[in-house]
């Protein structure tokens, strides 16, 4: 399958899970080229809006949860990205960020604050 029939497949599954669901699960690629699942790929003004409700919020949260694991995870020689500060206030970070930002994607957002946590490191 080429690059275009499989954009436009993942096109054509998010509308039908988008239909058949009101789940959230649906696949994006990045503009890096890598593709990323789940609600990292809700605008960050959705999320902002779901935020209200702490049952919504959490899917987003438990998302950046596993994105930053992975992070930590499959990069060698960090051990917590997040050193300096706590999940919380990632979480906190993220809002600000995505307040000022509600067209750029959650998982844009992650990245945003991955650069910010290194860069308090250097």
């Amino acid at each position: 399958m080429g690059s275009t029939e499989l954009r436009r497949f993942a096109g054509w599954s998010c509308a039908a899970v988008a239909l058949v669901s009101s789940a959230t699960i649906c696949l994006a690629y990045d503009s890096a080229g890598f593709v990323s699942f789940g609600v990292g790929n809700k605008r960050c003004g959705q999320y902002m809006a779901d935020a209200r409700q702490p049952e919504r919020g959490f899917v987003y949260e438990t998302w950046l949860s596993g994105y930053l694991t992975a992070f930590n995870a499959y990069n060698p020689g960090t051990a917590d990205v997040l050193t300096g500060t706590d999940f919380d206030g990632a979480v906190v970070w993220i809002k600000d960020y995505c307040r000022e930002h509600p067209t750029v994607v959650v998982h844009a957002a992650a990245v945003k604050l991955i650069e910010f946590m290194r860069q308090q490191h250097r």
